[in-house]
C-alpha cells in the first residue's frame, strides 16, 4: 500500500469556517494580552533593580511596610533584611518551579502540596516587605489605572475553565495577576476598580475571605459526597453557602476571639495553644479521622468488578493512597549513552516505546511482556510530550519537550534501530481533554477542526519517518477520559463514594479514524485498548479485579497495567505484531 500522507480531499472534513476563525482569533488575542498582562509586575521589578540598584535593597526597603508601620531601623539592618528577603525570592521561585516540573508527571503533588504552593504566599510575603515596590504605582500613575483594571479581569480569566491550561500554570498567572493589582491599587487608589473593591459590601466580603476560603471545601466534599452535580450550580451554591458560613463563624468565633481585651493580657499563652491546637490537628487528629474514613479496604473490594477475562492473576490494589503515587520510574538517556534507555535485555526482537506519560503509563504491562517473550525494551518518553515532531507548540508541552524528542529522532531511534516501535499519547481530540493546539489557523482547541487536521498532519508526518524495512509501527490508542476534566476517580475513591465510575463517548474522532486509516498500510497497527482500560464500556469502573484502575483523571495506576500484561501480551500475538519472531 501506499507510504504517502493522506490525499487532500481525505482531510477536507477539517476545513474552518470563518466564524471558527474569528473566535479563534479573539481566544488568540484574550490569551496573549492575558500573557503579557501576568509579565508586567515582574519587568515592574526588573526594571527598579536596573534602575535604582541592588544596593537600595539594604538601605531603604525593610523600613516600613505599605502601611507606614516600622519593622527595622539603623545600618546594621540592611544586610539582615536583604539576606531575608533574598531568601524568600529563591524559595518562590523554587516553589513555583517545583510545582511546574511536578505538574507535568503528579497534578495532585502539584496541587496539594505545601511546597509546590508556597510561592504565592511568599509572593505576598514580598509585596509586603518591600514597600519600594508597592510605590512604584505611584511613580507610574497613569500605568496604574489601566492596570488595574486588567489585573482584576486577569484573575478573573485565570480562574476561571475560559482559558485552555492547567491548575498549576493557572495558579501561576494567578498569582502574577494578584500582585499586578495589589501593586496597582497601591499607587492608584481613586481608580475605577480601586473604589469598587472600597465598597462597602465588597469590602465585608474581604474580610471573610479567608474563613471562605476555609469553608468552601468541607462543603464541596459534603455536596458532592455520593453525587455528581455540573460544574456551574455547585460554584454558585457553594460561593453561597461558603459566605453564609463564614459570616457566621466570623462574627461569633473569629472576630471575638481575635478582638477579645481579655485574651490581650495573655498573648504568649494564647498563641502557644493555638499553634499547639492546629499541630494536633493537623499532624494527629485529621489524619487518624482519613484513616478511619479510607483506611479499610472492605468498602473499596465491593465496589470492585470482576473480569475474568483480564486474567490479572492474584494481583490487588484497593487503598487510595497507594494508587495515586502508583506512578512507575521512567529511565532517561537525554545526554547519555542510548543504552540508559533500554530497561530489558533480552535475545528477540528489540522494542521501544516512545511517548508522553501514557507511554509511562504502559511500562510496567511492555516490560513484563518483554521478560516472558525474551525481548530487548527500551523507552523514549516524556510527560506532556507528543511523539510527533511536527507539533511544537502548546498541548500543554513540556519546554524539555523539542530537545528530548529531537534526540529520540536523530540518535536514539537510529542508534537503537529498534525491530517494533509503539507510540503512545494522551487523547488529545478526546472528550475530557482542554488542550490547545497551535495550527496553519492559529491557537485553537485540539478537538477543533483545524486542531484535529493538525494531529493528523503532524502523525502522518511522523509515523512516515519512523518507517523503516522489516520496521512495525504500532499506534496504541489512547484509553478513554472522563468527560469532566476535573473528575479524579481515585481522588472520589478517597471519599468514600460509591459513585466513581463514569460513562464515556465511545464515537470515533477524526485521529482515530485516520490511524484506522493507517493501519491498513503494511506493517502498521492500531489497537484498540478501551475494553482493558473500561472493561464495561462505556462505562468506566473504578476498581477492576481488586485493583484501582486509575491513579487521576488520565492515568492507569502502575499496578493495574502490569496486572493486564497477560492480556495485552495475547493480543499483540493476536495482531501478528509478536509473530514470527524466530
Amino acid at each position: 500500500m501506499s507510504t504517502q500522507a493522506p490525499a487532500p480531499e481525505k482531510l477536507a472534513r477539517f476545513n474552518v469556517s470563518p466564524a471558527r476563525r474569528r473566535r479563534d482569533r479573539i481566544a488568540r488575542g484574550t490569551i496573549l494580552a492575558a500573557t503579557v498582562l501576568a509579565l508586567i509586575p515582574l519587568l515592574l521589578i526588573i526594571y527598579y533593580l536596573l534602575n535604582k540598584g541592588l544596593s537600595s535593597w539594604s538601605t531603604s526597603f525593610f523600613t516600613t511596610d505599605p502601611t507606614g508601620n516600622t519593622f527595622f531601623g539603623g545600618s546594621n539592618i540592611g544586610g539582615i533584611k536583604s539576606a531575608i528577603l533574598g531568601t524568600i525570592e529563591i524559595v518562590a521561585l523554587a516553589s513555583a518551579i517545583e510545582a511546574i516540573h511536578l505538574g507535568s508527571t503528579n497534578v495532585d503533588r502539584a496541587y496539594y502540596g505545601t511546597d509546590t504552593r508556597a510561592y504565592q504566599l511568599l509572593a505576598g510575603a514580598l509585596l509586603a516587605l518591600t514597600p519600594e515596590l508597592m510605590k512604584l504605582g505611584t511613580r507610574f500613575l497613569r500605568t496604574a489605572r489601566w492596570t488595574a483594571p486588567l489585573a482584576l479581569g486577569g484573575i478573573v480569566l485565570f480562574g476561571s475553565s475560559a482559558l485552555g491550561t492547567s491548575a498549576i500554570w493557572r495558579g501561576v498567572f494567578a498569582a502574577i495577576q494578584t500582585a499586578a493589582l495589589i501593586m496597582a491599587l497601591e499607587g492608584s487608589p481613586t481608580s475605577v476598580v480601586g473604589r469598587g473593591l472600597s465598597n462597602d459590601r465588597v469590602s465585608y466580603l474581604g474580610r471573610i475571605s479567608y474563613a471562605t476560603y476555609l469553608w468552601h471545601w468541607p462543603l464541596i466534599v459534603l455536596i458532592t459526597h455520593n453525587n455528581h452535580i455540573a460544574p456551574l450550580p455547585l460554584f454558585l451554591i457553594t460561593a453561597v453557602g461558603a459566605s453564609v458560613l463564614a459570616a457566621i463563624s466570623y462574627h461569633f468565633l473569629e472576630h471575638p476571639i481575635r478582638s477579645s481585651r481579655s485574651l490581650d493580657s495573655y498573648r504568649v499563652p494564647v498563641i502557644a495553644v493555638g499553634l499547639t491546637i492546629s499541630a494536633v490537628c493537623g499532624l494527629v487528629i485529621a489524619p487518624a479521622i482519613l484513616r478511619w474514613n479510607t483506611g479499610g479496604t472492605a468498602n473499596a473490594r465491593s465496589l470492585s468488578v470482576s473480569v475474568p477475562s483480564l486474567q490479572t492473576g492474584t494481583t490487588k490494589l484497593l487503598d487510595w493512597r497507594i494508587a495515586r503515587n502508583d506512578i512507575p520510574a521512567l529511565p532517561s538517556c537525554f545526554g547519555k549513552p542510548v543504552d540508559r534507555c533500554t530497561v530489558v535485555r533480552g535475545t528477540g526482537p528489540s522494542v521501544l516505546l516512545v511517548g508522553d506519560s501514557l507511554a509511562r503509563m504502559w511500562l510496567p504491562a511492555f516490560r513484563a511482556i518483554a521478560k516472558r517473550e525474551s525481548l530487548t525494551l527500551s523507552v523514549a518518553a516524556l510527560p506532556s510530550c507528543p511523539w510527533q515532531q511536527d507539533i511544537k507548540h502548546r498541548l500543554a508541552m513540556v519546554p524539555q519537550c523539542p530537545g528530548n524528542r529531537a534526540d529520540w529522532y536523530t540518535r536514539v531511534i537510529p542508534e537503537l534501530h529498534p525491530n517494533i516501535i509503539f507510540l503512545a499519547e494522551r487523547g488529545f481530540d478526546k472528550p475530557g481533554n482542554p488542550f490547545q493546539a497551535a495550527s496553519t489557523e492559529g491557537l485553537v482547541g485540539a478537538d477543533s477542526p483545524a486542531g484535529e487536521r493538525t494531529l493528523v498532519d503532524a502523525s502522518s508526518t511522523g509515523i512516515q519517518s519512523l518507517r523503516a524495512a522489516g520496521r512495525k509501527i504500532v499506534i496504541l490508542d489512547a484509553t478513554p477520559l472522563p468527560p469532566d476534566v476535573n473528575f479524579n476517580p481515585v481522588s472520589c475513591l478517597s471519599t468514600g463514594s460509591h459513585s466513581c465510575g463514569f460513562r464515556v463517548s465511545t464515537a470515533l474522532t477524526k485521529l482515530d479514524e485516520f490511524y484506522r486509516e493507517e493501519a491498513r498500510q503494511p506493517d502498521i497497527f492500531n489497537l484498540d485498548l478501551d475494553r482493558l482500560a473500561c472493561p464495561r464500556l462505556p462505562l468506566c469502573d473504578p476498581i477492576v479485579n481488586d485493583i484501582i484502575v486509575r491513579r487521576d483523571h488520565t492515568h492507569l495506576t502502575g499496578t493495574y497495567a502490569r496486572a493486564l500484561s497477560t492480556t495485552l501480551e495475547a493480543l499483540l500475538h493476536q495482531e501478528g505484531i509478536l509473530s514470527g519472531r524466530g
